[in-house]
C-alpha cells in the first residue's frame, strides 16, 4: 500500500480526484436544492438537508474505519470525557458552524464564485498556524500568496462575478471558510493522538446531528421533497464527502505534507470549471483572472512547505 500511495502518478491522480470530488460539491449542491425544492428563505429546510448529507458521510467513514482497523479505529490518548469534548469542539466548527454558513450561502451565489471564495479557508489556516504553531510561520512567499490569493478572492466579487464582496453569499462563505480553518488548526493539534477516522467520522457525526437539531428548530415543518435526481445527488454529496476524506488522508499518511497540499489549487479549478458545465455559469474575464490569483496564491503557499524534512 505505501508503494501505491507513494507512486507520483498514483499520489497525483488520487490528488486531484479528491480535489475534483470537492469541486464538484458546488454544482451538485445547487442542482440538489433545486432537486429538493429548496429555497434561500428555508433555511431549517437547508440545514436538514446539509445535516442529512454528514450524518451518512460520517457512518460511511466509521463503518471503513471499524472494517480496516476494527475496534482500534477509536484509539484516543485522551480520557474519554476529553475525547469526547475535543470531538464536539471540532464538530461545531468543522461541520455544524461551517456548513450553517456554507449551506447559506452557496444558494445565494454562482457556484463558480462560491468556490472561488471558499478558497480563503487555505489563507485563513495559515494566518492562524502561525499564531498556534511555532514551525509554521509567516515567510515572504506565504505572504504573497496570501496577498495574491486574497486579491483573487475580492476580484471574484467586485469584477469577476457580479457579487458585491460584502453581500449576504460572500460573507456566509467567508464565515464558513473560517470557521473550518478554526476547526482545522484543533484537529492538526490533537491527530497524532486520535484516530483519523474516529477523529473526522466522530465530530462530523456530532456536527451533523447538531444541523439537523438545528434545522428542525427553524422549521419543524419543513419537508424535503424527493425525487430519484434529489436522491441520486444527496448519495453522491455524501460518498463525496468520506470517500475523499479517506483518500486525502491516506495520501497524507504515506507522504509530506506539503507534496499534497499542493494540490489544493485544483479545487477552485475544478468548482468553476464543473459549474460551467452543469450550471452553464458564465466565466467571464475577470471571474478567470480571479481564478488564476487564487490558484496561484494557493500553489504559493503550499510550495513553501516542500522545504520541509521528509516523513520518517
Amino acid at each position: 500500500m505505501t508503494k501505491f500511495f507513494t507512486h507520483p502518478v498514483y499520489r497525483t491522480l488520487l490528488a486531484f480526484f479528491c480535489c475534483a470530488l470537492w469541486g464538484s460539491a458546488f454544482p451538485a449542491l445547487k442542482i440538489g436544492y433545486v432537486e429538493f425544492h429548496l429555497t434561500p428563505g428555508d433555511r431549517g429546510g437547508l440545514l436538514i438537508f446539509a445535516g442529512s448529507r454528514f450524518l451518512t458521510a460520517s457512518l460511511i467513514i466509521m463503518g471503513a474505519g471499524f472494517l480496516s482497523r476494527g475496534r482500534s479505529f477509536t484509539g484516543s490518548g485522551y480520557g474519554g470525557k476529553q475525547t469526547l469534548m475535543i470531538l464536539l469542539v471540532i464538530g461545531v466548527l468543522q461541520t455544524t458552524l461551517q456548513y450553517l454558513f456554507f449551506y447559506s450561502g452557496v444558494v445565494l451565489i454562482p457556484g463558480s464564485v462560491s468556490s472561488i471564495v471558499n478558497s480563503s479557508r487555505v489563507f485563513f489556516t495559515m494566518v492562524l498556524a502561525h499564531f498556534y504553531f511555532r514551525d509554521d510561520r509567516f515567510s515572504l512567499r506565504k505572504t504573497a500568496g496570501l496577498i495574491l490569493g486574497m486579491g483573487g478572492i475580492v476580484m471574484a466579487n467586485q469584477g469577476g462575478g457580479g457579487e458585491s464582496f460584502f453581500s449576504p453569499g460572500v460573507l456566509y462563505i467567508m464565515a464558513a471558510a473560517l470557521s473550518g480553518a478554526m476547526g482545522g488548526i484543533l484537529v492538526k493539534k490533537v491527530s497524532g493522538k486520535i484516530s483519523p477516522f474516529f477523529l473526522t467520522g466522530g465530530q462530523m457525526l456530532i456536527g451533523s446531528l447538531l444541523l439537523l437539531m438545528t434545522g428542525i428548530i427553524l422549521s419543524p415543518s419543513s419537508t424535503l421533497v424527493l425525487t430519484p435526481g434529489g436522491v441520486i445527488l444527496f448519495l453522491y454529496t455524501a460518498f463525496l464527502s468520506a470517500s475523499a476524506f479517506v483518500l486525502w488522508n491516506y495520501l497524507l499518511k504515506y507522504n509530506r505534507a506539503g507534496e499534497i497540499s499542493l494540490y489544493l489549487f485544483a479545487i477552485p479549478l475544478f468548482g468553476t470549471l464543473l459549474s460551467r458545465l452543469f450550471l452553464k455559469e458564465a466565466v467571464t474575464a475577470g471571474l478567470f483572472l480571479a481564478l488564476l490569483l487564487v490558484s496561484g496564491g494557493i500553489l504559493m503557499v503550499n510550495l513553501n512547505s516542500l522545504r520541509q524534512k521528509p516523513k520518517i
